[in-house]
């Protein structure tokens, strides 16, 4: 973790196998502590937005197993957290706020690694108690000219696979309460 003027900021690498990151709060979860316990708490579409729709959990989800850069920045302030310029050149799809209450830490991994006692692929900061708004972006970093070595691998000065801003919620937004974090665009047919 580390604090840039007025946001905390954690860059790292993720992966999961359940199809789905999510952030999340780990006091909702600490009768989570084996297959069983996870099982009834998350296994269902139906759990999992009941815990959205409660700011227990926002969901990164496209549909898709495998490893990502995301990169989690949290407002310490007034002053909103937002993506820079070249985030927004390479940006290819933005949520609709969630909102997320947090009871002192938030957490960022794969939701097949929710549980009571957060292991070490668990990102976690300090978040002070209160109700926040959470965006997701989603960033084309590969379309950057020059972001990969000689290898094909991501330099380290690559732009993230997701962003992740968190800011103190206003009062007056509509939350998204859907696991699926973007919409797709509607697509035209010739009829």
């Amino acid at each position: 973790m580390s604090i840039k003027g007025n946001m905390n900021s954690l860059k790292k690498t993720y992966s999961t196998d359940s199809g789905m990151y999510c952030v999340w709060d780990p006091k909702t979860f600490v009768n989570i502590n084996d297959y069983n316990s996870w099982e009834k708490e998350l296994l269902e579409d139906a759990d999992i937005e009941k815990h959205v729709r409660n700011g227990h959990i926002v969901p990164i989800n496209i549909g898709s197993d495998g490893v990502f850069v995301i990169d989690l920045r949290i407002s310490l302030g007034d002053e909103m957290v937002e993506l820079s310029p070249r985030e927004r050149k390479y940006l290819t799809a933005s949520s609709q706020p969630y909102l997320f209450l947090s009871t002192g830490t938030i957490c960022i991994s794969g939701i097949e690694f929710i549980e009571s006692k957060p292991g070490r692929h668990v990102g976690r900061v300090n978040l002070p108690s209160g109700d926040y708004s959470v965006s997701i972006h989603l960033i084309a970093w590969d379309e950057e000219p020059g972001t990969r070595d000689n290898k094909g691998q991501p330099k380290l000065e690559a732009l993230s696979d997701f962003v992740v801003l968190v800011n103190p919620k206003k009062g007056n937004e509509h939350f998204r309460t859907k696991i699926i974090t973007f919409d797709l665009p509607s697509r035209k047919t010739n009829a």
